[in-house]
């Protein structure tokens, strides 16, 4: 999903102006957008950088504006008193002592963590626990948002018919067809398709009210990968030149904003979500942990470190210091 620029800023610039921003995508406008002065008005207005001029700077308080219009026009408007909440859930991980290790697998209305450094299979258990849950549930829905526009369907497909051998073909498709893919490339965006879910909730909790029946809901979300995503906050808004990871007071902003509101939906409307990180070093390199700040941790319930084990053939995962061992095949993730 790309997101223009729009309405969103149409009151934020000159009319002149409008038409070269209207259609922009916000990668195309952060890169061509500077503060100008307006002595009309003696007011700040945004204008486009002429390309002769090396000044690249974007100012934080317009950039406030923007995510603040965002989050309020987008809001999801959250109702006391839901019976979906009181409906517990586990989705298994595949793994029968992975999921003893979360105390049952993911959990409805829990928000849980899988990172770890590259190519430790932090995407393969993304598809182990989708395939679970499709195959599992024959009637709720699962949405996987994708930062990379890499998803691959035929890996799902596949990890859910070496499962499942008995299932048919169209009985797979036929699954696979309640779940639900999002490209996503920036903060910005991802707060409108998570109130986009939000809102479609709060629609369908409203008619089950009313007496309606339905189908079913949207019980899982995935996000690969949510570091990825927010990372590009770290870009936009850190003053450090550094290679190390600095984060501006809006760009911690902006990540917490997004994290309570994925709280806010999983609490709301008893929804698991599953996201991937990656790792980074803890102060003074003393240790690994999930990016995003040393505060992040406190964010996800729960956290499965994973890395690759001495001899490279198979993966070890960490939940709250236990470690199992699993290796990686045609099935989806397997016992070692």
């Amino acid at each position: 999903m790309v997101l223009n620029i729009g309405e969103e800023l149409k009151e934020l610039v000159s009319k002149e102006e409008w038409k070269k921003l209207e259609g922009m995508t916000l990668e195309e406008w952060i890169g061509n957008v500077e503060l100008v002065n307006n002595n009309n008005n003696n007011s700040n207005k945004m204008g486009i950088m002429n390309n002769n001029n090396n000044n690249n700077v974007l100012k934080q308080e317009w950039m406030e504006k923007i995510m603040e219009r965002l989050i309020c026009k987008h809001a999801v408007k959250f109702k006391e008193g839901n019976e979906w909440a009181r409906q517990s859930f586990f989705i298994s991980t595949s793994n029968k002592e992975l999921d003893l290790m979360l105390n049952g697998g993911i959990k409805g209305s829990s928000l849980n963590e899988i990172f770890g450094s590259k190519a430790t299979g932090k995407t393969q258990c993304c598809f182990s626990v989708c395939s679970s849950f499709l195959l599992s549930n024959q009637l709720d829905n699962a949405v996987w948002i994708d930062n990379s526009s890499s998803f691959n369907v035929s890996r799902l497909a596949q990890i859910m018919h070496n499962v499942n051998q008995k299932k048919e073909i169209q009985s797979i498709q036929n699954s696979l067809s309640r779940l639900s893919i999002f490209n996503v490339f920036d903060p910005f965006s991802l707060v409108q398709v998570l109130n986009e879910i939000g809102n479609q909730l709060e629609s369908q909790k409203r008619e089950r009210i009313s007496g309606k029946d339905l189908k079913g809901r949207t019980k899982l979300i995935i996000i690969d990968s949510l570091g990825g995503i927010l990372f590009s906050a770290i870009g936009m808004f850190s003053t450090s030149k550094s290679k190390e990871q600095t984060f501006s007071e809006f760009g911690q902003s902006i990540i917490f904003q997004i994290a309570r509101l994925i709280k806010q939906i999983a609490i709301q409307y008893n929804v698991a979500f599953l996201w991937t990180n990656y790792e980074t070093r803890g102060l003074k390199n003393e240790y690994s942990r999930a990016g995003l700040g040393e505060s992040w941790s406190s964010i996800p319930d729960a956290q499965i470190q994973l890395s690759k084990s001495l001899d490279s053939n198979s993966v070890i995962a960490e939940v709250h210091s236990s470690k199992i061992e699993f290796t990686i095949h045609e099935g989806g993730i397997k016992d070692h």
